[in-house]
């Protein structure tokens, strides 16, 4: 059974009401993998990395920062 575009936003929509929170993994090109955790009800974003230098503190909230921008757009 295909779902319509419709109903696989209905379907997504429930999910992250259900869950709470969304797990994404950002890669970088050095190599190294960090996660944001986004917690839906309060809109709270998370950087959660075990290679927290200062050499690559600000590159990586900036990726954050763009992602928030565009996943809260109409908010």
């Amino acid at each position: 059974m295909k779902l319509s575009i419709e109903e696989a936003c209905v379907c997504a929509y429930l999910t992250l009401k259900v869950r709470h929170k969304i797990y994404i993994p950002i890669y970088e090109d050095t190599s190294h993998w960090y996660l944001m955790v986004i917690c839906i009800n309060d809109k709270k974003f998370y950087h959660l990395d075990s290679n927290m230098t200062l050499e690559f503190v600000e590159d990586r909230r900036q990726v954050i920062r763009t992602k928030r921008q565009f996943m809260f757009m109409d908010a």
